[in-house]
């Protein structure tokens, strides 16, 4: 039988400390360039841990997630 190292040492913790990042909080390889982030839209995340895109989804994309809540909300087989 082998070991398995939890390479999450905050998982092991039984109290609560704050670990150093040791990986970047985004990858950058040149693949990736094409639909790159900005710097400031890096530095955003970096520090703060999500991004905003307004308008991310167009006014027909919200309108058939508000319809599909709407089935949700009365429909009991479709939850």
């Amino acid at each position: 039988m082998s070991t398995v190292q939890d390479l999450y040492p905050t998982r092991l913790d039984s109290e609560f400390s704050i670990s150093k990042r040791e990986d970047p909080v985004v990858w950058k390889t040149p693949e990736f360039n094409v639909h790159a982030l900005s710097k400031e839209e890096l530095d955003f995340f970096e520090k703060n841990g999500y991004l905003f895109f307004k308008e991310l989804f167009s006014k027909e994309e919200i309108q058939q997630l508000y319809d599909e809540i709407e089935v949700m909300v009365n429909d009991k087989e479709a939850r």
